[in-house]
């Protein structure tokens, strides 16, 4: 339960931090990168704990990592290359 209520804290924290930077027009190229890589790296950790805890549904966590990852990638690159 403690993880879940971090987790989530987390995510809302997030997010209040992007509209922060917005609002204070603090945003920047490298810290849209930098956010979304922060992200991930966390995401991948919660994911890769999982397939190590339920090692039958491992090839579900990992792909998921596999498919955050890229999926982020591509959102990003499209994002920063339209301006």
């Amino acid at each position: 339960m403690l993880t879940i209520i971090l987790v989530a804290s987390s995510s809302i924290l997030d997010a209040f931090d992007g509209m922060a930077a917005r609002k204070f027009n603090q945003c920047t190229n490298f810290g849209a990168v930098l956010d979304m890589v922060c992200d991930r790296a966390s995401d991948a950790c919660i994911l890769a704990f999982l397939g190590a805890l339920y090692p039958k549904y491992a090839f579900i966590f990992y792909g998921d990592i596999l498919l955050d990852l890229t999926s982020h990638w591509y959102q990003m690159y499209a994002a920063l290359s339209s301006g």
